[in-house]
């Protein structure tokens, strides 16, 4: 049992890498932007998030449809725009970035 309790700890505590340069970082931080980002934005962003899963799965038979004609793209659009955004925005973004890139094509 110590050793799970242990390993969590270690797990936890580790630095999370991001793929964000920091020179990028520095010019969007605002250290005024930090408490209200997490009392405030944060918080709305997971409820967005949850919002727009629910809608998503509410509308899947419509988007199946729409999925049939060309170009087949009907659940990416509508899962980037419900889904995919606020996840980035709420969990990707540093705490205190005021910018927000939304998904980048690659």
């Amino acid at each position: 049992m110590k050793h799970i309790i242990l390993t969590m700890l270690l797990i936890s505590t580790m630095p999370i890498s991001t793929s964000v340069e920091a020179e990028e970082i520095e010019k969007n931080y605002s250290v005024a932007f930090v408490i209200p980002d997490i009392l405030i934005y944060r918080p709305i962003g997971v409820a967005v998030t949850t919002v727009g899963a629910a809608i998503f799965a509410a509308i899947s038979p419509f988007t199946a449809l729409a999925q049939i004609s060309p170009p087949h793209n009907a659940f990416e659009k509508t899962s980037n725009i419900l889904i995919k955004v606020p996840v980035q925005y709420t969990f990707n973004r540093p705490v205190g970035d005021m910018s927000f890139k939304s998904l980048k094509r690659r």
